[in-house]
């Protein structure tokens, strides 16, 4: 019984690592997703081209984001 525990927790250790590196490959490939992650290393998500996008497509939900800020501000 241990032994396929062990299998498990092995097999779901390298579907989690695959995947880790399948985001890294997007995010070096795609430039959107590498100019999110300089706008979030920055500190300045509004700069980040996929905010835009779906503030762009979610207007409502921006609408709700906009008066939060101005709320919590």
């Amino acid at each position: 019984m241990s032994d396929r525990i062990d299998e498990g927790s092995k097999t779901l250790a390298k579907v989690l690592l695959a995947s880790m590196l399948i985001g890294v490959g997007v995010v070096l490939v795609h430039p959107a997703y590498r100019a999110t992650l300089l706008s979030m290393w920055k500190g300045d998500l509004s700069a980040s081209p996929i905010w835009e996008s779906n503030r762009d497509y979610y207007p409502m939900n921006s609408q709700e984001v906009e008066a939060s800020r101005e709320y919590s501000e």
